[in-house]
């Protein structure tokens, strides 16, 4: 199994990976800290994060993405259509049709779907040629509520099995980082809360008790008892349960304004 062969430093490089995907504060903009953090786990020639949604069937068979928009990325500083590559290139891009026609894929290694002469044929190859030397993408595609994020890892050398295991086990940890934030995102209030304070309000919506949630952020039960007071005061919630139910259906009630 290749999960046997991961070595201590790679199962450390894992660790300070969750450790800064999950410290990033609920409701920012996490995709900078998983560029980051990815790029740390393993070498890498160049990173990108694109949102996709839908496609269109060509006359050819294949088909293409029909909205795209860019996210970020590292290794690509400069090249002029960056931001356009994984539209101009899904027609043929193996990996990116597998995903169009079969839903939902755990992460994807370009080495399993085409040889390297192969490789050298579809138009991907042309354009990250022009950065970089390329040989192998690992590639995953994150469900959102209004389409999907793909992350893809290019270099010139072949993933190893060891790092493919690595990133799928990464996998769920991005999904549900990502989903966290775009939930907070929905409070119209989530701008008054302090980073810590959208943190704590996301464990209370996972059920957790002051206790456990000062244990999980390093505090005093006392601390979060007065910020979950502040949290309840900033969104004119009632009580906990009022709090989670507003995040769930991106909500959100007038700030009760303190009486003299």
């Amino acid at each position: 199994m290749a999960g046997s062969h991961i070595t201590q430093a790679q199962l450390q490089a894992f660790s300070d990976c969750l450790h800064r995907i999950y410290g990033e504060p609920a409701g920012e903009n996490p995709i900078p800290a998983i560029l980051d953090s990815v790029e740390e786990l393993m070498r890498l020639n160049s990173l990108a994060a694109d949102e996709l949604k839908g496609d269109a069937t060509l006359k050819g068979g294949g088909t293409r993405l029909i909205r795209h928009t860019h996210l970020g990325s590292r290794g690509y500083e400069n090249h002029p259509l960056v931001q356009k590559i994984p539209f101009l290139t899904s027609h043929d891009h193996p990996m990116i049709q597998h995903v169009l026609k079969h839903g939902f894929q755990p992460a994807l290694k370009m080495s399993d779907f085409v040889t390297q002469r192969q490789l050298h044929n579809i138009s991907l190859y042309e354009f990250n040629s022009k950065v970089h030397e390329w040989r192998d993408q690992l590639a995953m595609v994150l469900p959102t509520c209004s389409g999907s994020i793909s992350i893809a890892l290019n270099r010139d050398r072949v993933f190893s099995s060891e790092e493919f295991f690595l990133l799928r086990l990464l996998q769920p940890h991005l999904h549900r980082v990502i989903n966290r934030c775009a939930l907070f995102k929905r409070i119209p209030g989530n701008e008054q809360l302090t980073p810590r304070e959208r943190e704590v309000l996301y464990w209370i919506t996972q059920g957790k008790r002051d206790e456990e949630i000062a244990f999980l952020l390093k505090s005093k039960p006392r601390t979060v008892n007065k910020q979950v007071g502040c949290i309840l005061l900033k969104l004119g919630a009632e009580n906990r349960a009022s709090a989670v139910a507003m995040v769930l259906a991106g909500t959100e009630k007038r700030p009760v304004e303190h009486q003299r």
